[in-house]
């Protein structure tokens, strides 16, 4: 016996089992008997994981519990500090704020869990006192600008974490002048800015990021930056593994690994796996029968039979022809044939 979860349940609810008995040719039907109890939602708990302290540049506090329901984070202390950038982190953390220091006072937080089909709601009062704050008077339009570091052009792969400021201390709003190009994410780390998937197959796309303030009750808007940069694809190299000679007659074996330049992206393997084209530039030397993915320790290489015709000098070409934030690449490698 089950309790049915429906969208909506009840902070309690009432079921009724019936047990009954019709008789046979022998016993008569017996009088059914019913019970009834009660199905009730548990006791939910917020705890926080909370700063030390509160800044004008905002900190982060944590409200949790034990639900994938995001809680509602409020001020009611809105003039000695704001909630910004609510955001459910999808981990044991809950739910994240970012807390700003106004002016001095204390700070109040109310942090509301609303329930779900197991949980009551419940809610928790949290205060911290303000301190060291040059308070800024309200209707001042004081100025107020944004520092936003160059950002350097970057391979297609890992987002970049945003990281300007203003000397307000209010957050800072992303925007992608270039959508089609890149994007701007929100993960629990921090605003960030990540290539726009489906990639553009481009060599090099231009990106760029406007960051923004637009004031409050005491800081007038901050003028805009932008900040312009690059994706480009990574640089990749082919290497073969075997010696340069071939010697004797029949077919000889050519393993070639394709690999990213910056060997520190490898990840420990030595080649990824991509496919090549690999022909011989010396047709009357030597010729490529077939070329197949080989499995073989720390990667995926690219095995290519070579039968051999004559003695010389075999020029085979590997292409890669790359991918959409990969760089296509070739090489031209030389084995010296000694028909025996």
């Amino acid at each position: 016996m089950q309790y049915r979860v429906q969208n909506f349940q009840p902070d309690v609810s009432t079921c009724t089992i019936t047990a009954s008995q019709p008789g046979n040719d022998v016993y008569n039907a017996a009088q059914s008997v019913s019970r009834s109890f009660t199905y009730s939602k548990g006791a939910s708990k917020i705890t926080l994981k909370q700063p030390s302290s509160i800044t004008t540049n905002g900190v982060y506090i944590y409200g949790m519990v034990a639900s994938t329901t995001p809680l509602e984070v409020t001020t009611t202390s809105p003039d000695i500090c704001s909630v910004n950038d609510l955001f459910y982190t999808y981990t044991q953390d809950g739910t994240r704020a970012t807390l700003r220091a106004i002016k001095n006072g204390s700070c109040v937080i109310n942090f509301t869990f609303p329930g779900d089909s197991h949980l009551l709601g419940s809610s928790l009062i949290w205060s911290s006192q303000v301190s060291g704050v040059n308070e800024i008077p309200v209707g001042s339009n004081t100025a107020q600008t944004i520092t936003f570091a160059p950002i350097a052009d970057r391979e297609y792969g890992p987002g970049l974490y945003l990281k300007a400021t203003t000397t307000s201390g209010l957050p800072i709003t992303y925007k992608s002048l270039t959508p089609k190009i890149c994007q701007i994410l929100a993960p629990t780390e921090g605003i960030a800015v990540q290539a726009a998937y489906p990639l553009s197959g481009l060599d090099v796309a231009n990106c760029i990021v406007e960051a923004s303030q637009p004031g409050d009750n005491r800081f007038a808007p901050a003028i805009s930056v932008q900040r312009s940069f690059n994706w480009i694809k990574a640089g990749m190299k082919i290497t073969i593994s075997r010696s340069t000679s071939m010697v004797g007659r029949g077919t000889h074996t050519v393993d070639a690994a394709v690999s990213f330049v910056d060997i520190s992206k490898m990840g420990g393997l030595r080649s990824l796996g991509h496919a090549l084209a690999v022909t011989s530039a010396t047709p009357t030397v030597c010729t490529v029968i077939s070329t197949a993915p080989s499995d073989q320790s720390r990667g995926i290489y690219s095995r290519s039979i070579v039968s051999t015709l004559s003695n010389g000098t075999c020029t085979l070409t590997f292409n890669f022809l790359g991918t959409a934030d990969r760089k296509a690449t070739s090489l031209s490698w030389n084995s010296i044939v000694s028909r025996i």
